[in-house]
């Protein structure tokens, strides 16, 4: 069967295919099932002046937008679960780079907006005579698989003094990946 919409929807795409010889796509969502239909023009070329066939595809992407879903409620509960912990909190990956933080780290202790975040040197805060050993103990910790406790120096921008941090590291986790 023909959903009345998917009908309409392709009518007015192979109009707007014909009338610009490029290329249309739309996407339909139906009983929580997706498909995206691409137009394409076909130029013969015994017919110089316009397309005189069309080549429609329909492609199922459910599965894609499930995915995007998903992820995006993974992102949120992510970000909403580093929000409820007060003062810093970041998430690292195996190489040690930055993958998340609350708006605490990001605006007191980094003062960056989140596009910057992706480029700020995790430990690039720590004072810099222990900086380099708070490096070491991160990575023993995640090739260990152990949960490490300590007391940093760090610099928050845009203060003089150096303040004090506990910091708590625990390797996670995820689909056997660290």
């Amino acid at each position: 069967f023909i959903m009345p919409h998917f009908a309409y929807e392709c009518r007015e795409t192979t109009n707007e295919v014909l009338d610009s010889a490029k290329q249309q796509s739309f996407e339909t969502t139906y009983l929580h099932q997706s498909w995206k239909t691409t137009i394409t023009p076909l130029h013969l070329k015994e017919y110089d002046q316009a397309a005189t066939q069309l080549l429609v595809r329909i492609e199922d992407i459910s599965e894609k937008k499930n995915l995007e879903q998903q992820s995006q409620v993974t992102d949120t509960l992510h970000k909403t679960l580093l929000e409820t912990i007060p003062g810093f909190a970041i998430i690292l990956d195996a190489s040690g780079h930055l993958m998340a933080w609350n708006n605490y780290t990001r605006t007191i202790i980094f003062g960056k907006t989140d596009n910057e975040m992706y480029d700020v040197d995790p430990f690039g805060f720590i004072c810099p005579t222990e900086r380099t050993s708070i490096r070491k103990k991160f990575f023993k910790t995640l090739r260990a698989g152990c949960e490490k406790t300590a007391e940093i120096k760090i610099f928050p921008q845009k203060e003089k003094h150096a303040i004090w941090l506990l910091i708590h590291a625990k390797p996670v986790f995820i689909d056997n990946q660290m």
